[in-house]
């Protein structure tokens, strides 16, 4: 469902992106592009048009899910749509939305059994506040599926963080009713996932990717073998479930305290060749500012790693650094100079001399004399100067 949702933003935002390339001029309905049902909350009257001033064909009871043809919304980044052309047994007839009468998403009919973790609230159509009564945690048989879709969006991003609200409606005793968003077993997606992680602080630990306060247990710091992952949601809604291997058996955490990704255990020495930037938090070590930190070359006790970082013991105390960079970011050959160069509208400019990344754009400069106090010349030959600026010290190519 996670893929499906990123599909269906990838394919709005194409949709919105092109819609403005239309000619202006009289704008026609629409058929949305991100829901394409709705559920009548109110009865509402059939129009051969989108004209209350023309004769109701029909009147609709609240209580049924129609199809979407075409609305009069000219964007999903626009005002909700006032009216709505739905299937029906007349043919597509037109509605007017009103304040209140319509629930819209997707659905669909499914013949599924669910395994719910927690008491689940019921209620008589998607989109009540109210419910009327709930069931306990079990296995209950859904026999449709509303996914909620809010009928306009403020911006494109608001497509990516907004929530889903999904609706299954269940065979009760009580006949059919509807739950909301509900935690069940069969949800879980989890991914395959082999590698050792190293907690540095207490987490909370549960025997399903779901937070049943009453199974939880602590889990001290310690290295942990990672044997599946589940994510959910999307962007900055995101959770991120690890299932770890434990001597008592499998039990699944988020993640709250900083971990050790990629873990192994170390006991070797280390040679930096060059002056290297190193980190008190492996956290720190991504950030491709923050050059103030420089470790002298030499050799050293490594003792851990984490992906391309290793935790070395120093005569500052234990810092990471990232060897594999250590020679992008202070290749040998750097000499001593006071050259004074000239800023171009062609310069180019460098976090590093050698790893590629750019601190600023061609032309960020005005043409001017700056002082270097470092240079370098590449195995191609081009030549790379250090000099210092407003925005810190950086490397330019003239």
């Amino acid at each position: 469902m996670r893929w499906n949702k990123i599909v269906a933003i990838c394919m709005t935002l194409l949709a919105l992106a092109f819609s403005s390339l239309i000619i202006p001029g009289k704008v026609d309905a629409q058929k949305p592009t991100f829901f394409q049902h709705l559920y009548l909350l109110k009865d509402a009257k059939l129009y051969n048009g989108k004209s209350t001033a023309k004769k109701t064909v029909a009147t609709l009871v609240a209580g049924q899910v129609l199809t979407i043809v075409e609305t009069d919304q000219t964007s999903f980044l626009d005002k909700a749509a006032d009216w709505y052309q739905v299937k029906t047994w007349l043919g597509n007839k037109w509605i007017k939305a009103e304040e209140g009468m319509l629930y819209t998403g997707n659905y669909s009919k499914t013949d599924q059994t669910i395994t719910t973790v927690f008491d689940a609230e019921l209620y008589d159509y998607p989109g009540a506040t109210a419910a009327v009564d709930k069931v306990a945690p079990g296995k209950l048989h859904a026999v449709s599926l509303f996914n909620y879709r809010p009928p306009s969006a403020s911006n494109a991003n608001d497509l990516i963080i907004m929530n889903d609200e999904h609706w299954y409606r269940i065979d009760t005793a009580a006949g059919k009713k509807w739950i909301r968003n509900p935690a069940f077993l069969e949800s879980v997606k989890k991914t395959p996932l082999a590698k050792k992680i190293k907690l540095t602080g207490t987490e909370i630990s549960y025997p399903i990717p779901f937070v049943v306060e009453s199974k939880a247990e602590k889990i001290e710091p310690q290295i942990v073998q990672i044997v599946g992952e589940w994510k959910v949601g999307l962007g900055p809604n995101e959770i991120n479930w690890l299932k770890i291997r434990l001597p008592e058996g499998d039990r699944w955490f988020i993640p709250k305290q900083p971990i050790i990704d990629d873990y192994q255990e170390l006991n070797e020495s280390l040679t930096l060749q060059s002056e290297t930037r190193y980190f008190e938090q492996l956290q720190d070590g991504n950030q491709r500012n923050g050059k103030t930190n420089w470790l002298k070359p030499g050799t050293y006790e490594a003792f851990e790693s984490s992906g391309d970082f290793v935790h070395i013991r120093t005569e500052l105390g234990e810092v990471w650094v990232n060897p594999k960079r250590a020679l992008l970011e202070r290749p040998l050959g750097i000499i001593p100079t006071d050259e004074r160069i000239r800023l171009t509208k062609t310069s180019s400019y460098y976090v590093f001399p050698a790893t590629g990344e750019i601190s600023h754009q061609t032309g960020f400069y005005s043409p001017q004399a700056v002082l270097a106090f470092e240079k370098w010349i590449s195995p191609s030959g081009t030549v790379y100067y250090h000099f210092r600026s407003f925005a810190g010290d950086e490397w330019v190519t003239l």
